[in-house]
């Protein structure tokens, strides 16, 4: 595995260094995360995490890499920092529960990514990559017997559901595929699918993995050839991919289709210069809200300073303001009382 130069940043993106810096250390992550709660070890928590990174790239920066001279993370402890990051489950627990919004599932992505390149990570990582590209499938089972599954049904037909031409192609997945308490999954929807006249097709071992334990390993380097062969199949046997765990589509863009689930929105970043009028920014989130309730917008987040005012909640009494004419106030749907802006 190459071993990138540690001065390098470029495993994350723009947004995910700025969204790191937003981090209020409420340690709320904490208290809902599984691997903390079943290990009683902090060390695993999305708030430690944070610290340690905020180290690391802080570390690749001149300026800061001479202040922090002697205090910087030697390699035992980014071999350790390593380990409790390769335990986090990915479950995204602390992404719902963060209060600033921060996208901590895709920050967990890219900082695996950063500790393979930087030759941090678990070695047993590399057999999944091995197990990929010479099977590709996670388990190194013959991937001709991926489509297995389908004589434990009863009458199943002669064709075993493997067909040149379908309207909707079914991706079982490694886990549905060659595990027997989930291969159930596959045999109950196929049936389903079946008795339902819907024409569709397994693709058994020209099926590959769907790509997304390399990603989740931080092994995204090896990702994209596996992308493009569910994409190739796709086109040359059917209109559409029902896919059993799509997670994949949402960094490859992968093809979903009308059984798949859909990819999770993207937001979109606007930062202003200057000042903003407040009631012009107030009316346009207003607008944007109401159109993403419509359906008709993605999430937005907005960087911009407004010239410096008084808002007044439900509980605001005129005579609390000191000086009411120094500065303007707006009334706001909000509870309490004054906040300044």
């Amino acid at each position: 595995m190459p071993r990138m130069n540690r001065a390098d940043n470029r495993n994350f993106s723009f947004k995910q260094l700025l969204e790191i810096s937003a981090c209020t250390n409420c340690r709320i992550c904490a208290e809902v995360c599984p691997a903390v709660s079943a290990s009683s070890d902090g060390e695993l928590s999305a708030i430690h995490r944070i610290k340690g990174l905020n180290r690391i790239l802080k570390s690749r920066i001149g300026l800061f890499r001479k202040l922090l001279r002697g205090r910087g993370l030697s390699d035992e402890m980014l071999k350790h920092f390593s380990e409790t990051v390769f335990r986090c489950t990915l479950c995204g627990n602390c992404q719902e529960i963060c209060p600033v919004g921060i996208h901590l599932r895709d920050l967990w992505l890219s900082l695996r990514q950063d500790m393979v390149h930087s030759g941090f990570y678990p070695k047993k990582i590399n057999r999944v990559r091995d197990n990929l590209e010479e099977s590709h499938n996670v388990f190194a089972e013959d991937n001709e017997e991926r489509a297995d599954w389908v004589e434990d049904i009863r009458e199943a037909p002669e064709h075993g559901y493997l067909r040149d031409k379908a309207e909707i192609v079914y991706f079982t997945g490694c886990v549905a595929a060659y595990f027997p308490l989930a291969q159930k999954i596959p045999i109950a929807l196929v049936q389903i699918l079946d008795r339902s006249g819907v024409d569709f097709t397994l693709l058994g071992e020209d099926e590959w993995c769907c790509g997304f334990p390399l990603f989740g390993a931080g092994l995204g380097d090896h990702f994209q050839q596996f992308v493009a062969h569910v994409g190739a199949v796709r086109r040359d046997v059917a209109k559409r991919a029902a896919l059993v765990k799509p997670r994949a589509s949402k960094y490859s863009g992968a093809p979903e289709g009308k059984l798949a689930r859909r990819a999770e929105p993207m937001v979109e970043w606007r930062i202003s210069e200057g000042l903003t009028p407040y009631e012009e920014s107030l009316a346009w989130m207003e607008a944007r809200v109401a159109a993403i309730l419509a359906g008709e917008a993605e999430e937005c987040v907005w960087l911009l300073e407004h010239p410096a005012l008084y808002t007044a909640g439900t509980s605001a009494r005129a005579e609390d303001l000191v000086e009411p004419d120094r500065l303007p106030v707006h009334v706001a749907g909000r509870g309490g009382e004054y906040t300044y802006h």
